[in-house]
């Protein structure tokens, strides 16, 4: 298998997150444990001084809630990746958050240092508050459209993370008319998977894939309707591909070193960045090295490196030889593989049958329906 340019970093600054989404895939988001400026400097040593590293790359703060860690950390953590980035490589910042603790504080640290901030939110309050909770069982809603309203009045555009889950399904007019009027500028739906320490979906039930297909054909429809709309990634990346005829979509979860995960400690994982803390029964962690010991070029070397590609490699060319979608999702997401099925060679997952095959069903449709039949020659 070949090895990707590395364009994404995720760094764990924290394992500690404030709320307890019932969904989450984290098993450790009640343990404090904290990120050292040393351990900051050192994954960015590793990272620009490898061969690996592409001319841009994303430096994303998630895996836990990043602010419940000061500003004070993240201005000098910036300023330690930043003095080691000798190469010239361009530096993207983004945030993924739950939003309960944007203050104007954080908004100007985001104007300041052009960081990218996801906000995780999955709707209206009745939406978001069905599995959004705190550790007291909890809606979120209200704190996090706080932090909302503060990113708005700083003029700043988040993109929304949206997870689908039952809860969803019956709402897409109001989930969509919540993400036009906060003024995203770009929504992402992650229908709600197995993965991690998650190990069942609300989404994993008798008509869920035909529901699900309704669902994104009626965003759609909003979608028209609302001169505002932010972008849907799901139908942006499904017109890309159908406009390039492209067969080469690999998503970077199964290309190696093309996403790099570090966690608060300095452990190391590739691949997609939930492996990174899970604990499996037969193939323990997915832990390459850690920043202190190792370079990015000797986890490429280790054992468990080269199984655990040629696993992922080998369900991914079990994908390419029996999926009509597959070039559409290049071979799908290990995480969620195993989750599913107990291994890496898999092909079909009740995911990629929501995702891919049921999400494209809804575009294409929906693309016909307006196009008629000039589309239809281009699908």
């Amino acid at each position: 298998m070949s090895k990707g340019r590395t364009e994404i970093a995720v760094i764990q600054a924290t394992s500690f997150c404030n709320v307890d989404c019932k969904y989450c895939y984290l098993p450790d988001r009640k343990l404090n444990r904290r990120i050292s400026l040393e351990t900051v400097a050192k994954i960015a040593d590793r990272l620009f001084e490898s061969s690996f590293i592409a001319d841009e790359v994303t430096i994303v703060w998630h895996a836990g809630e990043p602010l419940s860690l000061p500003i004070s950390f993240y201005e000098e953590a910036h300023k330690e990746i930043e003095q080691r980035n000798t190469r010239g490589v361009k530096i993207a910042w983004s945030i993924q958050t739950n939003a309960t603790l944007i203050t104007g504080e954080w908004c100007d640290f985001f104007k300041r240092h052009q960081v990218r901030v996801g906000i995780s939110l999955d709707g209206p309050k009745k939406v978001h508050d069905a599995y959004r909770v705190d550790r007291s069982g909890r809606g979120t809603f209200d704190r996090t459209m706080r932090g909302v309203r503060l990113m708005q009045e700083a003029g700043l555009r988040p993109a929304i993370i949206a997870v689908v889950t039952d809860a969803s399904l019956p709402h897409p007019e109001d989930i969509w008319r919540c993400f036009t009027e906060i003024g995203a500028a770009y929504v992402g739906l992650n229908v709600e998977s197995a993965e991690g320490i998650n190990l069942t979906s609300s989404m994993q039930h008798d008509g869920a894939e035909s529901a699900y297909k309704d669902f994104l054909k009626r965003i759609l429809s909003s979608m028209e309707r609302e001169s505002s709309s932010p972008l849907l990634r799901e139908y942006e990346n499904t017109v890309r591909h159908i406009m390039s005829r492209s067969s080469n979509t690999r998503p970077q979860d199964n290309i190696p070193m093309a996403i790099l995960n570090f966690d608060c400690e300095g452990n190391v994982s590739t691949f997609s960045p939930e492996l990174l803390t899970v604990r499996h029964h037969r193939y323990g962690r997915f832990i390459l090295g850690d920043v202190f010991k190792h370079s990015l070029e000797d986890l490429i070397h280790t054992d468990i490196f080269r199984w655990l590609s040629s696993e992922i490699e080998e369900g991914v060319r079990s994908c390419r030889a029996s999926c009509d979608y597959f070039s559409f999702c290049g071979g799908g997401w290990p995480a969620n593989k195993l989750a599913e099925t107990d291994t890496f060679k898999s092909t079909e997952t009740s995911s990629c049958r929501l995702r891919v095959k049921s999400g494209v069903d809804a575009i294409v449709e929906h693309l016909e329906e307006r196009f008629g039949s000039e589309m239809s020659v281009i699908c």
